[in-house]
């Protein structure tokens, strides 16, 4: 077992050889942080920068998911900060462990954030970078590609994905093309990845995989429309694994 104190012995001309186990060898678990990660904005890009993570068994970390955040306030508490995206990539990749964000002029004057997971076979833990100003005269907060224009809004819940899928059905195809032909007016064509707040962030990607597909089918039926896909926690179970469309049509 390798969290046992393991000797061998070997006997050659009277010698005696005992090789012992590298200390991190006594350790089981999930990753834990060693030098926290970072952020900072140069000119139009957020960089993370992971850290350093160690873990025991020589699983090490098998891969790190992040999520990015924006807040009107210099804090990550409360309802002034939103979700911007999140992805996943392994260690080493990019090689130098920096990531890139491409921010938005209508996020200037924001506070920005990044939650980072690492993940083995026996877990993950996580931790957030300080916040950082995406510096500007305007204080406006807004959704990337939003305008000061008037909409209304229609919405529509597709029908339920099996399993962990993410392509659509022939089903849920034909309600995303009732949708569009619905509202003929329409500009923006928001999809909406749903999770239960409590599952992991294996979970955010996949539902965020599948409100890409919707969005993508949308603007293949109608290449005028101004797609965007996210992906956002609900406490409510019955719409966990949804994918939520929101017509946006000027008024």
């Amino acid at each position: 077992m390798v969290n046992q104190f393991l000797v061998l012995a070997l006997r050659y001309g009277g010698l005696a050889i005992s090789c012992w186990p590298h200390p991190i060898l006594t350790r089981r678990g999930p990753p834990t942080v060693v030098a926290s990660p970072s952020l900072s904005i140069e000119n139009d890009t957020a960089y993370l920068t992971v850290g350093q993570w160690q873990a025991g068994d020589y699983l090490g970390v098998s891969n790190y998911g992040i999520t990015w955040y924006y807040c009107s306030e210099r804090s990550i508490e409360g309802p002034s900060c939103k979700q911007l995206g999140d992805t996943t990539f392994k260690p080493g990749y990019p090689a130098p462990g920096r990531v890139g964000y491409k921010l938005y002029d209508n996020l200037k004057g924001t506070y920005l954030a990044v939650m980072i997971q690492a993940f083995n076979d026996h877990g993950s833990s996580s931790a957030w970078t300080e916040l950082q100003e995406y510096a500007s005269s305007s204080s406006a907060v807004s959704t990337p590609k939003e305008s000061s224009a008037k909409f209304t809004a229609n919405q529509k819940t597709l029908a339920t994905f099996s399993g962990s899928a993410t392509g659509l059905t022939s089903l849920q195809r034909g309600q995303v093309k009732a949708a569009v032909d619905a509202n003929p007016n329409a500009e923006k064509f928001i999809c909406t990845g749903i999770r239960y707040y409590s599952q992991p962030m294996s979970v955010n990607i996949m539902v965020r995989k599948r409100a890409k597909a919707a969005c993508e089918y949308a603007r293949e039926l109608n290449p005028s429309l101004s797609t965007w896909y996210q992906n956002k926690p609900t406490q409510a179970r019955s719409y966990a694994g949804k994918v939520l469309l929101t017509m946006k049509s000027p008024y």
